[in-house]
């Protein structure tokens, strides 16, 4: 046989002689191999291996249930193993010093056994002859200090070896012995993992998205699966992949699985192997077809000799449970893997995108492509070259097929019919699925049928890459809020975007790759490149621009200056088209971006060097025509993403960075002043990095993200040193940097601070100092406040920055005073922590600035700094907190309705202050007898909303309260009582939205409400429609499920309610229309009426095209029905009557029946049918139910029942491994199964339909990995 060849009992007797220093190891290491591969999952196995050799104590303890004769004993065996020429010497002190160390309690369940790899038959001075080993032995048994003892020399090694040719080939790799069509999996990983070394590949690049394989692979190893047949399109891969699976296995399992287990790359080994007694996993990797004799025949050898088989399959065929798919990996896939290998994240990612996720083609990358495929060299290689330069194409197309013809100058049915067999040939990079072709691994094919192309190919591809990827989407003659439904309407593009896409992948490849078409003219490759984006952007307008929004990328790789030269010309030309395709950005989820391409090409091309100044400059100009948007894929973005000093995503040296900043700045320097802030340090900031070169090789194999310290702080000084020169021009940038001057570096700040303390600022008018000076008072006080956190200045810092604020301080107080009035009080705390207190003090602050003020100038005074500051409310609450009667006549009535907003404002803030002072005996005494009802209800209106304040509103507005109550705030928060009586007010005021808040309010308090009154509220929204969006959904939503509790409640008024809030009773808002739900499942003559409302009958002639009014009340209808969860037979108790489900529908049918709308009104019986709750009897479903969905005669029933239940699962992930589909595939068997041994066999068949559609599903996901990556 091939395997007793491999070593030899000489041959192992003269290698352990001539290695004697090695060879006490590597046999330890073997008997521990030859243990595990006899006695798998022993209950102990101790056998010290590597430093560990050589320690107190036997070299090996085993203790095994099933013992493997005559080599391991059952039980406990303790092991002593010589490598030495004086075997019997060794074996005689082993045994006595073991024997004196071991209990004889346990020496009498225990063997011993002594190992020597020397022959016995050899005759050399020192041999340990057979003899001898007899006669040793049989004296050491009959003192019966053991239960046995046992020897094994070199020939019973040898004879052991044989069983497990696995461990025969570890050995013989050991001893330098070659063998021959055979290879143990630790060889087999051995030689992967330095395919690229350094560094060597991790095993998670070969088990990427192959978790169910792995599962399979399991079973096989654990003995309850005896074949496996792994479906994939590159059979080479089958071994690779079983060995990476035992490569992650723990040490014992993989010691196990390695000594049974074995590669077999030929049919004579296979023979010879499968002779072997012991069960083996046999690994097949060469071409095994279980469909065919041959296959059959060695297949079954195996199966007779008890042997496991793991063999690779095409995909497709007759399912079996003992087969598995091992899909290729998705790129991010590999990335990920490649670089938890220890791989570069760049040279990760173009190993990824070059091998397009085919692991064959990522080995033969990663060794420089000397193998050259062998789908390459055959005579359809010429055909695959045309293939190549399409890259996808939709065989459902006419003029993608005419695209076809034209490259390969035949019909399309001729050329096409040779690539289809040339697609079933294992390893083959070109996949076909629903209509669908696809080259994969496009860098591969590239440079391996690069040689096929010849001029002629390029030019025809010129020609028709120009002619497809010109045309403009029909899309844009759609408004932008119909463009999401572009297809329905027909409005879509004559050829595919898959192929549009592959011709733009061939000339990115052209561009960026043409020393692999060597068959073409010196330059023809990137020459057509070239003409062909010239050709194709030349004078393109917004539309063009639009269309190839997502190829802009691929085409800036194909010929970047051509590229750059098309957007320059577009932002010159007037009307600019960009200008245009920005505002064709939609909102929403259905909205679009067209922009989105350009940037991601110009941010591509920033990697090379030397187009960044091109680029930088066109993302400036683009950045100053953006309108701004909902997207985060603006101009700018990009600009500060290349930028980043922290994150460049440019290749570019610091200086050539530097002066593509310095080039923006002038010509565009407010672009360059934003771009420049956000380039300065900032504690907090994300980049997610810009997009990369596909193709085009602009980043280094060595490129890592990041920066080192020392390239960090090259920039930033660089940066700080442009911002501050612009910075000294203009006065509100100047205010912008001292905002930021705590990010600046030491040597900047010192730079800046020294320009604000220069006489040009210093001698600066108060008023334009006020800025400057607010923001360094405000820096001073944050580092002040937060002086023990990380990011603080030091204090001699913030002091010298203090004294230069101290420098610029206005003299007048109407200026000095005003930072003390903003919205955001936190920042004015000058202390962390009792919030309350620093409320006050600032408050005291406030009113000692009001006080300086006034004195300074009086009230008009005060009036004027009430409009300079931010917050006027704030200054009119001081005011009223320390000014003395007598005053108000200069600001009631005539500020409160003030057409000035910042004086109304102030007013208002004035009467809080006073009335908080002093009160309601403030309020009264003011002399209103002179008023207008406006400025009275204007007055009250600013004075809390409570019950006081309703008692005078009736006192001095008497009959017509409308001017407070149109014009409160209504606060429900501040009334602690009354606010009942407020409610009705509102309403009658027309304000139902702030009367929903406060019944809202009552019910959060757990107080009464009166139904009735919260039914006329309710009611009350509805006529005010035009103010739809300032309604508090939640209060609604909340006080209708208040009515819906109540037992009081009209139940006429509740129903118009549900119909009239139907949109927002759903569950997204945790509630339902419980009463109309309810009435459908107990009046079929209700739902009938429903049905009616929405559906025209199948009798009629089609009606007249109804009024809005009736299509706002079918809308509504339909909404009630697909939403409804209350199946017919639902007690309000919550109990289900089989009875009641019974009689509505045969009520149901015959109303529907002669109406004309039974099929609809069963199908949507259907649908609420999956709420049924299960039979008390165990059944998932209630009988009536199931009785029902089982009749003849209701098909539609039984399709809408399925609908549904396809339809509940919602939205959902999509996995990669569809594991939650084929649970949903074995639930609804489960639940057919069930069903139909109770007698209902037609719901059991419409449960096994949807069953099939989810393992459909799942097996169109299995078979997407390569189209879709």
């Amino acid at each position: 046989m091939i395997h007793s060849r491999i070593i030899s009992e000489n041959q192992l007797d003269e290698w352990v002689r001539g290695n004697a220093e090695k060879a006490q190891g590597v046999i330890v290491e073997l008997i521990w191999r030859l243990v595990a591969a006899s006695s798998p999952k022993p209950k102990e196995r101790r056998f010290p291996l590597g430093d560990s050799i050589g320690q107190r104590g036997p070299d090996g303890v085993l203790n095994t249930d099933f013992g493997f004769d005559p080599f391991v004993p059952e039980g406990r065996s303790f092991w002593e193993i010589g490598t030495g020429e004086k075997a019997g010497a060794k074996a005689t002190k082993d045994y006595k010093n073991l024997t004196a160390a071991t209990p004889i309690d346990v020496r009498s369940e225990s063997t011993l056994i002594f190992v020597t790899p020397l022959s016995g038959r050899k005759d050399w001075e020192y041999t340990w002859k057979a003899g001898a080993q007899a006669k040793w032995l049989g004296v050491r048994r009959r003192r019966n200090e053991w239960r046995d003892v046992r020897a094994i020399d070199g020939s019973g090694l040898i004879d052991w070896l044989h069983y497990f040719p696995s461990v025969e080939l570890w050995l013989a790799e050991k001893i330098g012995l070659p063998a021959h069509q055979i290879q143990s999996l630790e060889q087999r990983w051995a030689e992967l993992r330095t395919i690229g070394d350094p560094p060597p590949l991790s095993p998670h690049v070969f088990l990427a998205s192959r978790d169910k394989a792995c599962e399979k692979l399991k079973e096989v190893f654990s003995g309850t699966t005896l074949q496996l047949k792994l479906d994939t399109r590159f059979p080479e891969q089958v071994a690779d992949f079983v060995a990476a699976y035992v490569a992650v296995m723990d040490e014992d399992a993989k010691v196990d699985a390695v000594g049974r287990c074995l590669i077999i790359s030929g049919v004579d080994a296979w023979n010879a192997i499968t002779t072997l007694r012991e069960p083996h996993v046999l690994v097949a990797d060469f071409h095994l077809d279980d469909a065919d004799s041959a296959g059959t025949k060695l297949l079954e050898r195996a199966r007779r000799a008890g042997h496991a088989v793991i063999f690779a399959g095409m995909p497709g065929g007759i399912p079996h449970p003992n087969r598995a798919a091992i899909p290729s990996p998705k790129s991010y896939q590999i990335k990920e893997a490649l670089e938890k290998a220890g791989y570069t994240e760049e040279r990760a990612r173009i190993l990824a995108q070059k091998s397009g996720g085919n692991l064959s083609s990522l080995l033969r990358i990663l060794q420089n492509l000397s193998l050259m495929p062998e789908w390459a060299q055959g005579t359809a290689a010429g055909e695959l070259a045309i293939a190549e330069l399409l890259g996808e194409w939709r065989e459902d197309s006419q003029t993608d097929k005419a695209v076809a013809e034209k490259l390969s100058k035949k019909a399309y049915g001729e050329w096409i019919g040779k690539l289809r067999e040339v697609a079933l040939r294992p390893g083959t990079p070109l996949i076909q699925r629903d209509g669908v072709w696809k080259v994969i691994g496009r860098y591969e094919g590239w440079y391996a049928l690069g040689l096929r192309l010849f001029d002629e190919h390029l030019d025809r591809l010129k020609e028709v890459a120009v002619n497809v990827l010109r045309e403009r989407d029909p899309q844009f003659d759609l408004s932008p809020d119909e463009r999401y439904a572009a297809s329905i309407h027909g409005k879509v593009l004559t050829h595919s975007r898959l192929l549009r896409k592959g011709l733009a992948e061939s000339l990115a490849l052209l561009g960026s790759h043409p020393k692999a078409l060597t068959s073409c003219s010196f330059g023809k490759a990137e020459a057509t490149a070239v003409l062909a984006v010239r050709e194709v952007l030349a004078g393109a307008d917004w539309v063009l621009w639009a269309s190839l929004n997502d190829l802009l990328p691929l085409l800036a790789e194909a010929a970047p200056v051509e590229f750059l030269d098309a957007v320059e010309n577009s932002l010159n030309r007037d009307p600019c088209p960009f200008d245009t395709v920005f505002a064709q950005e939609g909102t929403g989820i259905m909205g679009g971006n067209y922009m989105t391409g350009l940037l991601w090409a110009l941010e591509t091309l920033a990697w090379d060097a030397e187009y960044l100044t091109r680029v930088i400059v066109i993302l400036g100009e683009l950045a100053a025509r953006d309108p701004g948007g909902n997207w985060g894929n603006r101009p700018a973005n990009s600009l500060s993403t290349i930028l980043l000093p922290w994150l460049p995503q440019t290749c570019a040296p610091v200086p050539k960075r530097h002066a593509a900043v310095a080039t923006l700045l002038n010509e565009l320097p407010e672009i360059a002043w934003k771009l420049l802030l956000t380039l300065l340090p900032q504690s907090h900031q994300v980049s997610m990095g810009s997009h990369k070169p596909a193709w085009r090789e602009m980043i280094a194999d060595d490129w890592s993200k990041g920066v080192t310290r020392r390239e960090y702080w090259e920039q930033i000084p660089a940066y700080a040193e442009l911002a501050i020169t612009a910075a000294k021009q203009d006065l509100s940038k100047l205010a912008e940097l001292i905002d930021r001057l705590d990010d600046l570096p030491p040597p900047a700040r010192d730079q800046l601070l020294a320009h604000l303390r220069s006489d040009t600022v210093v001698s600066m008018p108060q008023a334009d100092r006020l800025r400057l000076w607010t923001e360094l008072v405000d820096l001073v006080s944050k580092h002040r406040k937060f002086a023990d956190a990380q990011w603080a200045m030091k204090p001699e810092v913030v002091n010298e920055i203090a004294a230069v604020a101290e420098s610029l301080s206005p003299d007048a107080p109407i200026y000095r005073h005003q930072r003390l009035f903003s919205e955001r009080d936190f920042d004015l705390y000058e202390e962390k922590g009792n919030y309350g207190e620093q409320r006050k003090k600032l408050e005291d602050r406030r009113q000692k600035a009001v006080n300086e003020v006034f004195a300074a100038g009086g009230v008009e005074a005060v009036l004027e700094f009430a409009k300079a500051v931010e917050s006027p409310w704030r200054v009119g609450v001081a005011f009223g907190a320390i000014v003395a009667n007598g005053v108000e006549e200069k600001i009631l009535p005539g500020l409160l309705e003030s057409e000035t907003k910042s004086l109304a404002q102030f007013a208002g803030g004035f009467v809080w202050g006073m009335f908080r002072g002093q009160g309601w005996r403030w309020v009264d005494d003011i002399d209103t007898s002179y008023w207008t009802p406006s400025q009275k209800g204007q007055l009250l209106a600013y004075l809390p909303f409570a019950f006081d304040t309703w008692k005078r509103v009736v006192q001095l507005l008497e009959k017509d309260e409308a001017p407070y109550w149109s014009k409160t705030n209504a606060n429900p928060y501040e009334a602690e009582e009354g606010l009942e009586w407020a409610v009705d007010r509102l309403v009658q005021h027309g304000r139902p939205h702030s009367a929903i808040r406060c019944l809202e309010l009552l019910r959060y308090d757990k107080r009464p409400l009166d139904s009735q009154q919260a039914v006329r509220v309710l009611k009350a929204l509805l006529n005010f429609p035009e103010s739809a969006h300032e309604m508090d959904v939640h209060a609604v939503v909340e006080v209708i499920k208040a009515l819906q509790d109540d037992p009081d409640t009209n139940l006429e008024d509740l129903s118009q309610v549900e119909w009239a809030f139907l949109p927002l009773l759903n569950p997204h808002h945790e509630a339902s229309p419980k009463l109309l739900e309810q009435r459908l499942a107990d009046d079929p003559v209700f739902f009938c009426e429903v049905i009616r409302i929405v559906f025209r009958s199948k009798k009629e002639n089609p009606a007249l095209e109804p009024t809005e009014q009736q299509k706002n009340v079918a809308t509504n209808a339909y909404r009630l029905l697909s939403e409804w969860r209350t199946p017919p037979g639902s007690q309000k108790a919550g109990a289900f009557n089989g009875d009641a489900l019974t009689a509505w529908l045969k009520n149901v049918k015959a109303v529907c029946e002669e109406s004309g709308h039974l099929e609809v009104a069963l199908s949507m019986v259907g649908h609420v049918l999956i709420h049924t709750p299960p039979d008390p009897d165990g059944l998932w479903l209630h009988h009536s139910a199931a009785m029902a969905l089982n009749a003849k005669d209701t098909d539609d029933m039984r399709d809408g029942f399925r609908t549904a239940l396809f339809n509940s699962r919602g939205v959902h992930w999509v996995d990669p491994e569809s594991r939650e589909e084929r649970e949903l595939a074995k639930k609804y068997r489960t639940q057919a199964e069930e069903v139909e041994t109770r007698g209902y066999h037609r719901l059991a068949s419409t449960l096994r339909e949807l069953a099939t559609s989810y393992e459909r599903d799942a097996e169109r996901q299995a078979s997407k990995d390569l189209f879709d990556d």
